[in-house]
């Protein structure tokens, strides 16, 4: 009985800290290949209160209320000016430009998804994921690609920011 009392403690504290600042910093992208559009196609899954801290240290305004009735206006476009700083793809020595396509918000996560178009996925390229690393020097962001069948991952971190990859060996 003593030992469940000590476990059930411990996850209450547990659940009290990770509504206010959780233990594991982490983002998990994952970008597919569209061989149809020539593009490449990104999912990436952010803690919502860690978006909210990097936007206000980016922005100095605090009033995001992400995933509530009271978001701010223009959300998107925050959200997507600080990506488009913090997830770069360089290819053939140009940054490749991502397009927005929306995001999803929920009071744990937001999920964000933008495309690369004309991508070229037979050329290797620079990738680049710093998100996060401003407010969280713990920060890992992991990254699943996908051409077809075929994946590859790695993380991002303060120590390893970028990365050259080439997704198609002919």
């Amino acid at each position: 009985m003593r030992i469940l009392l000590v476990i059930l403690i411990a996850l209450m504290s547990f659940s009290v800290r990770a509504e206010s600042d959780h233990p594991i910093h982490i983002s998990v992208a994952e970008w597919r290949y569209n061989a149809e559009r020539n593009s490449l196609e990104c999912a990436i899954k952010l803690f919502t209160d860690d978006l909210e801290l990097a936007l206000t240290t980016r922005n100095g305004d605090s009033r995001w209320n992400l995933a509530t009735d009271d978001q701010i206006p223009n959300a998107d476009r925050y959200i997507y000016d600080y990506l488009s700083q913090t997830v770069r793809v360089n290819q053939e020595n140009t940054q490749l430009t991502m397009k927005w396509v929306g995001a999803e918000y929920n009071m744990d996560a937001v999920w964000c998804y933008f495309e690369i178009l004309q991508f070229n996925a037979s050329a290797a390229f620079e990738f680049t994921n710093s998100t996060f690393l401003e407010v969280y020097p713990d920060q890992t962001n992991v990254n699943h690609f996908y051409v077809g069948e075929e994946s590859s991952s790695f993380v991002t971190n303060k120590d390893d920011r970028e990365k050259t990859i080439k997704l198609i060996n002919e």
